[in-house]
């Protein structure tokens, strides 16, 4: 007679196969090693969350079970399907902290789904196996004996042992330095209490326990305090500084390479000036964030306006900017303060009530400049109005203040031309004597690259046999990009006939790769 299978055991394996094989796929998708200590930490953390649910399991009936398997299961390869795809497209993991992450894919969700390479839909495979699987067992095709009846004692103590088991494994992996990546800025075990970033907690957790560890989050994390700030820095950097408390610290300090680092720097003197000093004072500030604009811009043929920038002025060639949720708005707050943003955070919007007394705008009122911001779109995404005056703008012009046009049928974005003709209208009111700090954020070259007004002006460019083998998409984006470069040449020529241009210095950076 044919030995019936154990109830518990039974469902435990049943939920860890295919939860584990979403995992190894999305592995193998991403192009990540699966022979490494990660892949039997994921394994251990499957088991545990199994373990659990498989216990659940033993008081639901045989139908119940099937359903709620196959929802997990469901959920978890909906999931990593949408988190690969998502990284394909936007460069960053979906995090539950940034809700309006998901505003930027479902505003071109055609294009998100044309990005995605067939070997993601594998990830689906695992789902699709266990309803086979289930099938099969209703049609009384596939027969599996399971005990009916179940010793809940020895069931309860089976299930807390294994999981106090296979949660101590997982344990071990995040603790013993022997199983850690020497390299990682940030300790799994600092992860497994904030993912604070995704890419790394994926690559060493998997999607399943990644989504939990921010779900927790998300309810759970440190709450956000309000701290009552005044300027810090030296505002006249030649005066002697104070450094008794510094000595204090170092007398009581009994760490020896705290002390070095702090021996070292206090003995580093400094005046505060170089020969740089003072080469742009007075001048009027103009700094401009490029959307998805990258290297490629700099073509001289091609865009002429940019490439005189770039081949007059300084340019810096070691910079980058950061992969990181909500990259434009991160990105411009880094511009605007100095500071890193919060990795899976719209940072921007969760500090927008913060004040920022050290912000580009607040050290040029100090220096009595009139300060302005503008950007060609609405705060769909970015709550700019609020983050901006916050930081000391002395007035913020958004897509309907400049009266532009946006968002019809054949082109989703403003046109930068169109916006730089504005800015230099505005610009046109100060007088002589006003000196004055802008910052502007462009639009033009955002995505989608399908077919639209902008991206199809000024394909004829691309004609030639240099450009044969360039993607259509690639193609339309640089299309976009002449815009850009147009509307740089419209605020040259502006600034030049109002007799500021050669009083004024033109900052301008790109917030991100061009996604898509």
């Amino acid at each position: 007679m044919k030995k019936k299978i154990n109830k518990f055991f039974y469902n435990v394996l049943l939920l860890t196969i295919p939860m584990f094989l979403i995992e190894v796929i999305f592995k193998l998708a991403s192009n990540q090693n699966i022979f490494d200590v990660a892949t039997i930490r994921i394994l251990f953390s499957l088991l545990c969350i199994s373990i659990i649910v498989s216990y659940i399991e033993l008081y639901l009936k045989d139908k119940k079970i099937k359903i709620l398997n196959l929802t997990l299961v469901g959920i978890a390869s909906i999931y990593s399907f949408l988190q690969i795809g998502f990284n394909n497209f936007i460069g960053v993991y979906i995090s539950f902290n940034v809700t309006s992450q998901a505003g930027a894919v479902f505003s071109y969700i055609i294009e998100f789904f044309k990005s995605f390479y067939w070997y993601y839909y594998l990830i689906l495979l695992p789902f699709v196996l266990m309803y086979i699987y289930y099938k099969l067992q209703d049609l009384n095709i596939l027969k599996i004996k399971i005990e009916p009846e179940f010793d809940k004692l020895k069931s309860s103590l089976a299930a807390i042992a294994f999981f106090l088991l296979f949660a101590f494994l997982f344990n071990v992996t995040i603790s013993v330095n022997a199983f850690q990546n020497k390299l990682q800025t940030i300790s799994n075990k600092e992860l497994f209490h904030n993912p604070s970033n995704p890419s790394v907690a994926i690559k060493q957790f998997g999607t399943t326990m990644y989504a939990l560890l921010d779900i927790k989050n998300l309810f759970f994390g440190e709450e956000m305090e309000t701290i009552e700030t005044k300027p810090s820095y030296n505002q006249n950097p030649n005066i002697d500084t104070d450094d008794s408390k510094w000595l204090q610290l170092i007398e009581n300090e009994d760490d020896t390479v705290l002390n070095y680092l702090n021996n070292y720097y206090i003995n580093n003197k400094y005046t505060g000036e170089n020969s740089y000093t003072g080469l742009f004072e007075n001048k009027n500030l103009i700094v401009i964030m490029m959307e998805s604009t990258n290297n490629i811009f700099i073509n001289e043929e091609l865009y002429p306006n940019f490439y005189k920038l770039v081949s007059t002025g300084y340019y810096f060639e070691n910079h980058y900017s950061p992969r990181n949720s909500c990259a434009t708005g991160n990105n411009e707050l880094s511009g605007m303060v100095g500071l890193y943003s919060i990795y899976n955070k719209c940072t921007a919007n969760a500090y927008s009530e913060n004040l920022y007394p050290e912000s580009i705008f607040n050290l040029f009122n100090n220096k009595g400049y009139k300060t302005t911001s503008m950007h060609d779109y609405t705060e769909k995404y970015y709550e700019r109005r609020e983050i901006h005056t916050n930081m000391g703008s002395g007035h913020y012009y958004d897509v309907d203040d400049l009266g532009l046009t946006y968002n019809t049928a054949d082109e989703e974005w403003a046109s930068d031309k169109e916006f730089m003709k504005k800015v230099v209208s505005i610009l046109n009111n100060y007088q002589e004597q006003d000196h004055f700090m802008t910052w502007l954020t462009t639009v033009t070259p955002h995505q989608p690259y399908g077919k639209s007004a902008f991206g199809d002006k000024y394909l004829s460019l691309f004609d030639t046999m240099e450009y044969s083998n360039y993607d259509i998409k690639l193609k339309r984006y640089m299309s976009k990009l002449k815009i850009e470069d147009e509307a740089l040449g419209v605020l040259l020529d502006g600034l030049e006939k109002q007799g500021k241009l050669d009083d004024t210095v033109i900052v301008l950076y790109g917030d991100h790769y061009p996604y898509g």
